[in-house]
């Protein structure tokens, strides 16, 4: 199916959905309601963010927040997993699981479209919760300057393992757009020990502060069947990609900018094409993997009884969550105080040690 005669994009600036050149519009309203907030924000933090100073280091106002950490928020990223790696582990077919592998990362990249930020983990913070398939979910704060997380799925009855680590970057790219990337290999290994990695794109969000704010993906997802000798580089927006990726799409009319499109090879030999939008849908050799709202999502479910160190014990989370913001502002400003000075004493403990191993 082309592109066009999807007919999903919405012209109404009022309302959220697929901005006609391309990329996700938010609406109106989620804008509206945070600009005043982030134009207090810039102020106040002043000229050092135009420098390319990673955003993910400065303290920010709750009004600019989601009530859950990004240790939470980053299981978006497995939102088809349950569904993809079960036809996956059905079919003996090499050629075919990798299709599927690609179908359950694109799909997930949608449910990433939210317009606040999580909450920073503090370091040793952790994250425990299930999907309804049975797999379970871990993941933990293990380094608070850069901030990275590790995290692992395990599958019901050994069907499929997934792990890796994240590391969120951020800054601005001028005083009305902002370039993140969560950097970090994504592993998945399926029951018959078949192993699969592959990275995330970058985004870039504009309209911050002025016009329709969109959010587009962009760079190179690189999927890789490590057991197989299988590997798809698979372009965003492949006409500002230029190239190869741009003959892909030989048409006359630029192509959205959440356009798709790659070839998937074993060495030299090129198996099947790669095309679609990670809004929408992705087909291989003309072939529908992935359709929007045609597939279930799995959203976490939390479990009972998690370690001390869960996120939702958090007391700004909490705060935020019931809708009080001076509350949570307070909490939040607490916690990064008391990390801040943690990390000093164990900066000052790692040059007393060195001394004394000298």
């Amino acid at each position: 199916m082309a592109r066009e005669s999807l007919d999903i994009r919405d012209d109404d600036a009022a309302a959220g959905g697929e901005a006609v050149s391309g990329g996700f519009k938010y609406s109106k309203e989620e804008v509206k309601e945070q600009r005043k907030a982030t134009l207090e924000f810039l102020k106040r933090v002043g000229k050092s963010l135009f420098t390319g100073k990673d955003l993910v280091s400065v303290s920010m106002p709750v009004t600019l927040f989601e009530p859950r950490s990004f240790l939470e928020r980053v299981t978006d990223v497995w939102s088809f997993a349950p569904h993809y790696l079960r036809l996956a582990n059905e079919t003996g077919d090499k050629v075919e699981r990798f299709k599927l592998i690609m179908a359950m990362a694109i799909a997930s990249l949608r449910q990433t479209v939210i317009a606040r930020k999580p909450f920073n983990p503090i370091l040793g913070e952790t994250f425990e919760a299930s999907f309804e398939d049975g797999a379970q979910i871990f993941a933990e704060q293990t380094s608070h300057h850069p901030p990275v997380s590790h995290y692992e799925v395990d599958g019901p009855n050994g069907d499929y393992h997934i792990d890796g680590y994240a590391a969120w970057s951020a800054s601005l790219k001028g005083p009305n757009s902002l370039k993140g990337h969560q950097t970090g290999p994504i592993n998945i290994r399926l029951r018959d020990g078949t192993e699969y990695t592959y990275n995330l794109p970058y985004l870039v969000l504009q309209g911050i502060m002025v016009g329709t704010r969109v959010l587009q993906y962009e760079g190179v997802m690189k999927f890789r069947d490590i057991s197989n000798n299988l590997e798809c580089d698979l372009a965003f927006n492949p006409d500002k990609a230029g190239g190869f990726f741009k003959s892909l799409f030989s048409r006359k009319k630029r192509a959205p900018a959440d356009t798709i499109s790659g070839e998937c090879k074993r060495g030299e030999e090129t198996l099947f094409e790669v095309q679609g939008s990670w809004l929408s849908h992705l087909e291989c050799n003309g072939k529908r993997y992935w359709t929007i709202d045609e597939v279930k999502k799995s959203t976490p479910t939390l479990v009972d009884n998690p370690l001390p160190s869960d996120c939702r014990y958090r007391e700004d989370l909490i705060a935020l969550k019931s809708g009080d913001q001076k509350t949570a502002q307070k909490a939040k400003e607490d916690m990064e105080n008391k990390q801040r000075f943690e990390r000093k004493l164990r900066k000052e403990h790692s040059k007393k040690m060195k001394k004394q191993n000298k």
